[in-house]
Parts: structure tokens; sequence; C-alpha cells
């Protein structure tokens, strides 16, 4: 596999964000973000209220996905794949959580849509995978 436009595989960082971009309908809330987190670095997320904090660590974790830009972590743009190889990559570090989570979140979210739309569990259930897609 070839790793050569990988920022990731270029250094020592462990997670490399480049111009990742989030939105919300017409709504931008990450405007371009570039970071490293170095082995063995702590990195410390600070910001005001709706200034995009979670909406990050949303998208870091596979809650959300980015209007554009790329997220490097295990020499894969985390960015552009699938939920199935999120999953993938989470359990192969030890996280597994992360896929619990993302799933305890979909219930979630589906019962949010059955309780304010009135709708049933299956007109959810399909907008639930396309978030997810």
């Amino acid at each position: 596999m070839e790793h050569t436009n990988n920022p990731a595989m270029q250094s020592d960082a462990m997670i490399s964000l480049r111009d990742l971009r989030v939105s919300y309908g017409d709504r931008e809330i990450l405007h371009g973000i570039n970071f490293d987190v170095m082995r063995g670095e702590t990195l410390v997320i600070l910001g005001g209220s709706g200034s995009g904090k979670s909406t990050l660590l949303r998208t870091l974790v596979g809650l959300e996905r980015p209007s554009s830009g790329e997220i490097w972590l295990k020499g894969k743009n985390i960015a552009a794949i699938s939920t199935e190889e999120m999953d993938e990559i989470a359990i192969e570090a030890g996280s597994g959580r992360f896929v619990r989570i993302r799933k305890l979140h979909a219930r979630a979210t589906e019962r949010r849509h059955e309780e304010t739309s009135g709708g049933s569990p299956r007109a959810s259930h399909g907008s639930r995978n396309s978030f997810f897609r």
C-alpha cells in the first residue's frame, strides 16, 4: 500500500487532520482544521460554546462525516472509508467501545426521530442508514 500522500506516514503523527470541514446543511461548523497529534502527545481542545469542539470529536470517532478534508489514522484516511472499515480499525486499536458508541448513538437518533416526527421505526431507520454512510 502506497502512503506517499499520507501525512501521518511522513511523520510520527498518530492522527493528522488536513483541511477538515464539517457542515450541517448550509452552515459550516469546522472551517479547514489542520493539526497533528504526535506519539506520546496530549492534545487539549478548547473553545467557547458552539465553537465546534463536540463536532470535531464526533467526527473523529465517526459519528459525523466531514464535508471535505482528511483524517489520517493508522495509515488510512478515515474520512473516506465506510462505517464497517471504521469499526474494523477501532476494534484493531482495542477501541471496540467506539463501535458500541456509534451503535448506541444510532439507536438514540432513531428514537429521537420517532418522538419528534411521530414516525415509525422503519421511517427513521432509512435516514439513520444514510446518516452513517
